[in-house]
């Protein structure tokens, strides 16, 4: 099961950067383009990997420098693209982000701290409301988020 999570994780992200690099990227179609492969490539990659090596994410340490490492590639064309763009649109863009990562940040700290576990009885959570189980709507929510922020951005700024 935990190979499942992990390989979630790694295609949500391909799909949540694609959205922020596709828009960070609008004045730039060539480095849209080239940052787009190389982080689909990466994923992809990343996802085969995890399968195929699984030496390669047995060790805790390496399994999250690896994915820490792909996630923050995420914000080099954030930043790139930072550069070029409207003021208005750039804020825009970062504040969806923002939000975006808060989702992320708040399931990894319930996540992390155990926060429903730690404060009753054993087993209480074990089958509805585990830190676990937090996590996976945070990350959802997370998901939705970007979706929606990808169709207004779509309706908004139809040219990009």
């Amino acid at each position: 099961m935990f190979k499942l999570d992990i390989n979630g994780i790694i295609i949500q992200e391909i799909g949540l950067c694609t959205f922020f690099i596709y828009y960070s990227l609008k004045e730039s179609p060539t480095w849209r383009m080239i940052h787009l492969i190389i982080y689909i490539s990466l994923g992809v990659i990343l996802s085969i990997s995890y399968w195929t090596i699984p030496a390669l994410f047995q060790n805790q340490n390496l399994r999250s420098i690896i994915l820490s490492f792909f996630a923050i590639y995420g914000f080099i064309p954030l930043i790139q693209g930072g550069f070029t763009l409207e003021a208005d649109f750039r804020w825009d863009l970062y504040i969806k982000v923002a939000i975006m990562y808060t989702f992320y940040a708040l399931g990894l700290f319930i996540f992390i701290t155990k926060i429903p576990e730690r404060y009753t009885k054993n087993g209480y959570f074990d089958y509805i409301g585990a830190s676990h189980q937090i996590w996976h709507l945070l990350v959802m929510g997370a998901a939705l988020w970007i979706l929606y922020c990808g169709y207004s951005f779509a309706k908004r700024y139809p040219d990009a």
